[in-house]
């Protein structure tokens, strides 16, 4: 199922036991299951990463860089793939567009090479469009 703007929209399923993946345009953002759903419709909602509250960057390490805060829905690494503008360090390094490689609900790791030690607030915003994909267990 494409969902184009996120958000949550309804699958008419059989009964049965299904097992997810979300995707977005660069890689596999979660997978879960196995999962039961009754025949009818099911709600499903596109992993928010709108408004993320970051409080700290730092310095880049391997090709990444570690942003701490508040990522509700992050955890279990649920944000890999997807794309994040990150915005109001006051070290230019740490702004930017970049793809999360880990997250958890306290952590986003993103592949910003750059990275530089900073506590000064932040944003970052998820952008991008996702996919879900159910299958049969």
């Amino acid at each position: 199922v494409y969902a184009p703007a996120g958000g949550t929209f309804t699958v008419t399923l059989a009964a049965g036991t299904y097992n997810y993946q979300w995707f977005t345009a660069n890689a596999v953002a979660a997978t879960g299951g196995p999962q039961s759903y009754p025949a009818g419709n099911s709600a499903f909602t596109v992993p928010s990463t709108a408004g993320l509250t970051l409080s700290a960057a730092a310095n880049a390490s391997g090709g990444t860089t570690v942003y701490t805060g508040t990522i509700p829905g992050g955890g279990s690494n649920a944000y890999i793939g997807f794309q994040f503008v990150v915005a109001g360090f006051d070290k230019s390094a740490n702004n930017g567009t970049f793809i999360c490689t880990a997250s958890s609900t306290t952590t986003l790791t993103l592949n910003n090479a750059a990275g530089v030690a900073d506590s000064h607030g932040a944003t970052a915003t998820g952008t991008g469009d996702a996919v879900l994909l159910l299958t049969i267990n």
